[in-house]
């Protein structure tokens, strides 16, 4: 599990340094909205930290916090908002429909009975949150 959020971590530290370049930037321009239906899904919760959370309160502090930027979860925001900052309005058309996409997925979800079924609209809503001075 570490292997795996090592190497997730990486490629959004990659697409991060790409959409930061000038010229880099361009490249992304034509897969706005499934980059950021990805950052989105990095951003759940992952089972384990609801669990976690669910045993220790202070525990949501010291990860949403006071974690320091190292997480998948946290990088996935970073990312998001590199993206949506950066492109402008396409951004937030493309935030617009990859947010879409996730509420019908947690939606979807929560009709079939699955107990997880909150941590897409969490993450969505935490997405929204986390551009708010854009969309003002």
């Amino acid at each position: 599990d570490e292997q795996l959020q090592g190497i997730v971590g990486q490629a959004l530290e990659l697409f991060s340094a790409l959409a930061q370049g000038r010229r880099t930037a361009k490249l992304l321009e034509g897969g706005l909205e499934p980059l950021l239906h990805l950052c989105i899904g990095y951003m759940q919760v992952t089972r384990a930290q609801a669990e976690a959370w669910a045993d220790d309160v202070n525990a949501i502090i010291m990860d949403e916090y006071v974690g320091g930027g190292s997480n998948v979860r946290e990088m996935a925001i970073g990312l998001l908002q590199v993206v949506v900052l950066g492109a402008g309005t396409a951004g937030i058309a493309a935030l617009s429909e990859a947010l879409d996409k996730r509420m019908a997925e947690a939606d979807a979800l929560w009709a079939s009975g699955n107990k997880w079924w909150w941590r897409a609209r969490e993450a969505a809503l935490l997405a929204v949150g986390e551009v708010q001075e854009v969309l003002s």
